[in-house]
């Protein structure tokens, strides 16, 4: 492993470095500041609409996403689904006259050799991307602690990372990804972490950035800049108020628009009679062909197996010692709120919605 003790470059910066590394994120065209936490929303646009229901995801102690097993369990289908359809192909070819003209002439290795040389081409690109996707799909999510108002990690190395949350700078990252074209980046001061057998101009690349905690849930935070604010103020209430503060909205609940977080897609309420007969089946038909069981139950599998480290576990127990960490909650201005204003981001508003014009420190 790399040994970077003595060289101060290569350590995380200090306060000053990492608001200068803030700074330099709102500089960028891609990047859009967000509302900090000592900033609410204004309590009348809030509408949650998550299904808080499985207590081992979502508790007052600690809450953490499942936004990733899904996202990429989606990829795992479409590697899949290409595969065989590569693999159906290849066999297509086999039957094909010059494979039996060489064949029947005793020539087998240039009856087989075009379409090994294509298989293979083709299964170590989709393999290469099915095992990273699988990787992602099995890894542990950030987990939001509460009671020490920390913020877990686990390192490359197996390290715990522990962010604190007061620390934390939201911004909205723009541009097309998995999660979509709005992505909500949380970020810290780097922790200490453990690098394999890197170059030290990768490390020092790697600390002259904030450290980026992903704060997606489901599988529409990605999709608008609102969606960005909502989950940003979910993460914010949790933190400060607990579980009580975060609750679907009762109208929402009413009309069915309540469902589990999660990176796959939310099936469409009062579907029509397109989408009921036509789409629906059509999907499940892929994700059969892409033997989509045969993949949940080894993602499935190989997640049960992952247990959290002893200091993550032992931090979110319900008599955990928490004496070495600040767990008061960050309070927000009862003054000042924050909304969503279309085309123009978010708009500062009074406690009655009036807008604010004035800067606020």
């Amino acid at each position: 492993m790399s040994t970077t003790q003595d060289d101060p470059t290569l350590q995380p910066t200090d306060s000053a470095g990492f608001e200068k590394q803030i700074e330099a994120l709102r500089e960028k065209s891609d990047h859009i500041a967000l509302p900090g936490i000592t900033l609410a929303m204004w309590s009348p646009s809030v509408h949650f609409s998550d299904d808080l229901s499985d207590r081992s995801m979502f508790n007052d102690r600690y809450m953490q996403p499942d936004y990733w097993h899904g996202r990429c369990s989606l990829v795992l289908y479409l590697c899949a689904l290409m595969h065989h359809f590569v693999f159906a192909l290849v066999v297509h070819g086999l039957f094909g006259d010059s494979v039996t003209k060489n064949i029947a002439s005793g020539n087998y290795f240039l009856a087989f050799l075009p379409g090994a040389l294509f298989y293979i081409f083709f299964l170590a690109l989709l393999g290469y991307f099915f095992w990273f996707c699988f990787i992602g799909a099995i890894s542990s999510p950030p987990r939001f602690n509460r009671q020490a108002q920390i913020v877990h990690m686990v390192g490359v190395g197996g390290e715990v990372l522990n962010l604190n949350w007061r620390d934390v700078r939201p911004f909205t990252e723009t541009g097309q990804s998995l999660s979509g074209s709005f992505n909500l980046r949380l970020y810290f001061p780097h922790p200490i972490q453990i690098f394999g057998k890197v170059s030290n101009g990768f490390i020092r690349d790697y600390y002259s950035r904030p450290f980026n905690v992903d704060g997606h849930f489901d599988s529409g935070d990605g999709a608008t800049f609102w969606a960005n604010l909502d989950r940003l103020e979910f993460i914010r209430r949790y933190m400060e108020h607990g579980l009580e503060a975060i609750q679907p909205d009762d109208h929402l609940r009413r009309f069915g628009h309540v469902h589990k977080p999660s990176g796959f897609p939310a099936s469409t309420h009062n579907p029509d009679w397109w989408d009921l007969y036509v789409g629906r089946p059509f999907v499940r038909l892929l994700y059969w062909c892409a033997t989509g069981p045969l993949i949940d139950w080894w993602v499935t599998r190989k997640r049960a197996e992952y247990r959290w480290p002893e200091e993550v576990e032992r931090l979110c127990a319900p008599d955990a010692d928490l004496s070495e960490f600040d767990t008061t909650p960050v309070k927000s201005r009862t003054d000042v709120f924050y909304r969503y204003a279309g085309e123009r981001g978010y708009e500062l508003v009074d406690a009655k919605g009036r807008p604010i014009y004035t800067s606020v420190s």
